[in-house]
């Protein structure tokens, strides 16, 4: 028996999986829901990061760090750093880094940004002016991240940059 009916007896593909490329609208999409996520991810990280070394710092004489809601946090901020690795493998294997960082790095800026507004409620040290600058700030960042997916795509359309091709399945047992 040659090799080819081996892999078919044992449920073994060896065919090529084609790569095939997103049209390009659905390309323009996703090359800010990825790296957007990337960054909303981030900005989750470093939220419960804060917060959990804000407990700790604070709490820390009283005795009553460890309580339901710190280990809540810590398994946010533990969940969030994990997916942060698998969402980076993702983003940067689809995407080119040059078109990829700047919407990450603009979501992770626009989350810390908020976040400080809304949980940490920073506003109240703020002068008017300072969080009407701060709110123009975000805006400028998430309207930087929409203009700089305008342009034309880095490559012809129908041609994947970075295909994702899955190797065929090996049996366990043979």
């Amino acid at each position: 028996m040659d090799e080819e009916e081996k892999e078919k007896k044992n449920g073994v593909d060896s065919t090529p999986t084609p790569t095939v490329a997103p049209p390009p609208c659905l390309d323009r999409v996703m090359a800010v829901v990825y790296p957007g996520s990337l960054g909303i991810d981030e900005g989750i990280a470093h939220l419960t990061m804060k917060a959990s070394i804000s407990m700790m710092d604070t709490c820390e004489g009283a005795g009553e760090c460890w309580g339901s809601t710190m280990w809540v946090f810590l398994a946010v901020w533990t969940g969030s750093s994990v997916a942060t690795l698998w969402w980076l493998r993702r983003v940067f294997t689809r995407y080119e880094t040059t078109r990829a960082l700047p919407v990450e790095y603009g979501a992770v800026n626009a989350v810390s940004a908020c976040s400080g507004l809304v949980f940490y409620r920073e506003a109240k040290g703020m002068a008017d002016w300072q969080l009407g600058l701060l709110v123009a700030g975000v805006g400028t960042v998430l309207a930087g991240i929409g203009i700089g997916n305008l342009g034309p795509l880095d490559r012809p359309p129908g041609r994947a940059v970075n295909p994702v091709v899955v190797p065929p399945a090996t049996p366990l047992l043979s």
